[in-house]
């Protein structure tokens, strides 16, 4: 308990700023949902002018952006962006973290397992991170029926927003079992943007070519807004994978962690 309080209390201020990075970047765009009601047909002829190719990417032809969900799930393709290098962040710090800062031998030699202190470390992570998406939930809720031309369905709106938390957790179990491979790192960050960048851009060739075998080897592709506004409901083979991914790094990270020899200061 007394590593889980200490975790949770250290992730607080970049949780705070994390979340309110991505309350902007959806404010952005619901302003821009705004600006655009006046003519959205001048907006439609620029995306019609765009390469096919591009327009397949931005999903432009799966949504329909003239509504407030269709656009606020146009905006996710950036704002999940934002979530996922947060989520790997967290995931790699988490285990790389006693390395970088020379406190393994002290953190282990105390009368803890090191599945008690990795169970402990992505309770906070987790318990973060639903943190975050209740107040990014409570805002985008908010700043919805502010900007909303007609009803939308909540019901839609909550499964897209449970969405992101499911593909936090995969990307947090990413991170985690990439961290728990490499001896030592020196920052998180160009490791995680290359991680997230990489999947970004495989979503993006998925799109364009209409590839079905990209679409499994992208986080990006698991969870599209426009399958869940018109079913109501997660893409079953996607949805599942997404779980079965979780359990299976999160497992194979606590396994290697039990055993990793941890170099000495």
């Amino acid at each position: 308990m007394n590593i889980f309080r200490f975790e949770f209390r250290h992730l607080q201020k970049t949780n705070l700023i994390w979340t309110i990075a991505l309350i902007i970047v959806m404010g952005l765009f619901m302003f821009l949902f705004t600006t655009l009601q006046a003519d959205f047909t001048a907006f439609f002829d620029m995306m019609d002018g765009l390469p096919a190719f591009l327009q397949d990417a931005l999903s432009l032809h799966t949504l329909n952006i003239g509504t407030i969900l269709g656009f606020y799930g146009f905006s996710l393709f950036y704002i999940l962006l934002f979530a996922a290098i947060q989520a790997m962040n967290y995931g790699m710090s988490t285990v790389s973290i006693e390395l970088s800062q020379n406190t393994a031998d002290f953190l282990f030699t105390k009368p803890v397992t090191r599945t008690k202190i990795l169970r402990a470390k992505l309770a906070a992570i987790v318990v973060s991170l639903l943190i975050t998406n209740i107040l990014y939930t409570c805002a985008t809720i908010l700043a919805l029926n502010l900007v909303k031309t007609a009803e939308f369905s909540l019901t839609a709106l909550f499964l897209i927003q449970l969405s992101i938390l499911l593909f936090q957790l995969l990307f947090v179990a990413i991170g985690i079992f990439v961290a728990v491979f490499l001896k030592r790192i020196k920052s998180v960050l160009p490791i995680t943007l290359g991680f997230v960048f990489g999947f970004f851009i495989i979503d993006m060739l998925n799109q364009s070519l209409a590839d079905i075998k990209l679409s499994f080897l992208s986080p990006f592709a698991y969870f599209k807004p426009s399958f869940i506004i018109e079913n109501l409901s997660f893409d079953p083979p996607y949805f599942l994978l997404t779980i079965g991914l979780i359990f299976v790094l999160s497992t194979v990270t606590f396994i290697v962690y039990h055993r990793k020899d941890l170099p000495s200061i």
